[in-house]
């Protein structure tokens, strides 16, 4: 089913990002039904450095190496409504 996003209604917007996030969690790309940018992030993180991703229930912390250095891993999603001139440094 192809779907004009800009000529769908309210409703259909609403149940394609439900099925969206559906997907997602059966990929194991994010965990939770919230927004996706979050767990996405930890997915490409982990993935890219060979990490072991935590359960969403794990404190502190949310993936481990092979030797069991603990990494918290954060992400922000930019949009043109909340630009930023901050820049994010990541300190292991």
């Amino acid at each position: 089913m192809k779907l004009d996003i800009k000529s769908a209604t309210t409703a259909e917007l609403l149940q394609l990002y439900g099925r969206i996030l559906e997907e997602l969690k059966t990929r194991k790309v994010i965990l939770t039904a919230n927004s996706p940018v979050g767990d996405y992030t930890e997915w490409l993180v982990a993935n890219k450095f060979g990490l072991k991703l935590m359960s969403n229930s794990t404190k502190g912390y949310d993936a481990e190496d092979s030797s069991g250095k603990k990494f918290q891993i954060k992400s922000r999603h930019v949009t043109r409504g909340n630009k930023t001139n901050h820049t994010t440094k990541c300190n292991s």
